[in-house]
């Protein structure tokens, strides 16, 4: 599998049990939970490549992007240490990769395997609502984006993406991606 090729796995948290409560998850519910690392621009997921696990994002900065097939990217979000990996995955019911994912900054991550937990976590109303927000914010977030590129001239949206984009002043994503 190509999202485990690279990680750095390790144990659950005596401190993660606080993070999966937000989430409305209890780690007596789930089996086979762990923790997992990647290092900036490691690999995390490939569109298209099969998903194991959700993951709730602890610490970093990940890049979220759609391949198209003419082999360019279209980014589509940043996360920073917030956010689930994998909520559309669970809800289409489909373990193929819906996105790419990249590690901009050291990224930790708890992961869920959705083979064991996928039926306790689609029972379990608090996080069901938790994904609903979720994929709510990502379709107005798409919806914002769809307006900018119709009504902002190029110009300003360079610039919006070099502002998005940026960490401590510094814009050091990859140029194409820009272009």
């Amino acid at each position: 599998m190509a999202v485990e090729k690279c990680m750095k796995q390790e144990l659950i948290k005596d401190t993660d049990r606080e993070i999966l409560k937000d989430y409305g998850l209890k780690l007596s519910s789930l089996s086979g939970i762990h923790r997992v690392s990647y290092e900036p621009r490691e690999l995390v997921l490939q569109q298209g490549d099969q998903m194991d696990c959700l993951y709730i994002i602890l610490h970093g900065t990940a890049k979220i992007c759609i391949n198209a097939q003419n082999g360019k990217n279209l980014i589509l979000t940043y996360y920073i240490s917030k956010g689930l990996l994998g909520s559309i995955e669970i809800m289409k019911d489909s373990p193929t990769g819906a996105t790419t994912v990249t590690a901009l900054t050291p990224l930790h991550m708890i992961a869920i395997p959705f083979a064991s937990n996928t039926a306790s976590m689609r029972e379990n109303i608090v996080f069901m609502n938790y994904i609903a927000k979720s994929l709510a914010d990502i379709v107005v977030n798409s919806d914002n984006a769809r307006v900018a590129s119709a009504l902002y001239s190029s110009e300003e949206r360079l610039c919006s993406y070099i502002l998005m984009s940026q960490r401590r002043g510094l814009f050091t994503d990859v140029l194409s991606d820009a272009a």
